[in-house]
């Protein structure tokens, strides 16, 4: 197991929500390139029931 190095949140928490979002690509990003796992910008638009 791999661990990441720590993500310092304050410069993130001044931005209100803009900075959670921005905080929340930063940590996907480093995971996606941690484990080459490519990084798909983009949140639900609406949650969906699933079929059955």
């Amino acid at each position: 197991m791999e661990a990441l190095p720590p993500l310092d949140p304050a410069p993130f928490a001044k931005a209100g929500e803009d900075g959670i979002r921005t905080a929340t690509d930063a940590l996907m990003l480093a995971i996606g390139t941690r484990t080459g796992q490519q990084y798909v910008d983009e949140y639900a638009r609406r949650w969906r029931q699933p079929c059955g």
